[in-house]
């Protein structure tokens, strides 16, 4: 076996020695070198609290600016939704009216216990009549699916409840650009009887001798669904937003009015004015 020589062994010693003694003199140096100077690509700094004030308040403003947006965006969609309802059930009676010779269909009043009233009598001429048959802002919808009723009411002038010498029940008789044919009904419970409206009541002399007409038309129906108003159908189905204001002002009494019986500014749930002819 051989043996390396004393003096050569030493060397070897001594220079391993002297090559870890450069390797911790470099890792020393290395390390010394990032604590000094560290890399900007590592750094990371916390949000100070004024900064996130700064941003809870930002963010605070944009949610206060974006809900009225949102509130009426959704209100937007819910009219035209009701109204895109009611001009499918416009159609629905235009083609009942057309296939019963004008004639218009019953309410819950007028038909007998084996007749449907007009929603359900219009039910063959409408898709997803339960879904059509309800407005969305109704807070009684769901009963009124139940009970074979609908958010939309009829103007009883249409209909045999009221005399022959004021009603007309055959469309072809009258104005239909200028008649009124469903409103939509206030929030009132259900009930079979409210598929239609006693607007034969709205425009008697003792409501308008003492400026009540308002005060009967708001009592069944609702003019302000959609925020300052409602939709209104007409007899030629087309689709009105009238606001409540000129609701209002149609129910108020004439300040000019002739020497008689006092008269309103615009009686607008006659089957149109005019009617029956002859009269005012």
């Amino acid at each position: 076996m051989s043996m390396q020589p004393p003096i050569l062994h030493a060397y070897t010693v001594a220079s391993a020695d002297d090559s870890m003694s450069n390797n911790s003199s470099y890792l020393a140096l290395w390390k010394a070198r990032t604590a000094a100077a560290p890399s900007t690509n590592s750094t990371r700094r916390g949000f100070t609290l004024v900064e996130l004030l700064v941003v809870i308040a930002t963010i605070g403003l944009l949610v206060a600016l974006l809900l009225p947006a949102i509130g009426s965006v959704r209100e937007s969609a819910m009219r035209t939704q009701c109204a895109s309802n009611m001009r499918q059930v416009g159609l629905a009676m235009l083609l009942y009216t057309d296939a019963h010779g004008g004639k218009m269909p019953g309410t819950s009043h007028t038909v007998s216990d084996d007749e449907e009233a007009w929603i359900d009598l219009l039910s063959p001429y409408m898709e997803d009549v339960d879904i059509i048959r309800i407005c969305p802002l109704d807070i009684y919808g769901e009963e009124r699916v139940e009970l074979r009723q609908t958010s939309y009411t009829l103007n009883a002038y249409l209909t045999t409840e009221v005399g022959e010498d004021e009603r007309c029940i055959d469309r072809d008789l009258m104005s239909d650009s200028q008649t009124m044919w469903v409103f939509e009904l206030g929030d009132k419970k259900t009930s079979q009887y409210l598929d239609h409206v006693h607007s034969f009541n709205w425009f008697r002399i003792k409501n308008i001798l003492f400026n009540n007409v308002y005060e009967a038309v708001s009592g069944e129906i609702d003019t302000q669904r959609h925020g300052e108003g409602s939709n209104y159908l007409y007899a030629d189905g087309r689709v009105e937003f009238i606001g409540a204001d000129t609701i209002k002002s149609w129910c108020e009494k004439a300040t000019n009015s002739q020497p008689g019986p006092p008269k309103a500014v615009f009686n607008f749930v006659l089957p149109n004015p005019g009617w029956p002819p002859g009269g005012e």
